[in-house]
Parts: C-alpha cells; structure tokens; sequence
C-alpha cells in the first residue's frame, strides 16, 4: 500500500489503517491500485481530504468501481453531502455506501 504516500499519507498512517481493516480489505486495497488511486483522486477533486479516515471507516468504498460512486455522489449534489463526507465517512451511508 506504499502507493498511499502519494496522497500524502505517511507511513505511520498506512500503518494505522493496515491495523484497523481486516484481511480482505487489505488486499483489495494492496491488488487494485489503479482503482483505488482513480477513486481517491476523484474524491480529492470533489474536495474530500480526508483520505486516511474514509479509508478506515469505509473501506467498502473501494470495491467499487469510480464511475458508480461519481454517479452516486451527483445524484445528491444539491444536498450538502460532501460537506457531510468531509465531517464524518460515515455519512456515505446516507448515500448507500
């Protein structure tokens, strides 16, 4: 999961995910860089900083692919939900994420 340090990531924040997602999570972030990486630099675009926190808390996220979650996203634009993904990730929920 190096690749995360081009998020801005340190190692210590790869460590602190890799010890609060399971197995499973892990290797589907560790084997699909390119689909995490395009939905991380989509988040990024739309304003979401908070890149290690939805990683940890809903790390689901990632094993979907960028286009369903943009649609997913723009469907709710004229609510304020990305002000509410960037207070908590749990609100992707909201979203049905």
């Amino acid at each position: 999961m190096e690749y995360l340090t081009k998020y801005n990531l340190t190692t210590e924040d790869i460590k602190d995910i890799t010890s609060s997602i399971d197995e499973d999570d892990k290797l589907e972030l560790e084997l699909n860089e390119e689909r995490v990486s395009s939905i991380i630099d989509y988040l990024l675009s739309i304003g979401l900083t908070n890149i290690k926190d939805i990683i940890i808390n809903k790390p689901n996220l990632f094993y979907d692919d960028v286009n369903s979650i943009k649609m997913r996203i723009e469907k709710h634009s004229n609510t304020n939900i990305i002000e509410l993904l960037k207070e908590d990730p749990i609100n992707f929920d909201l979203i049905g994420m």
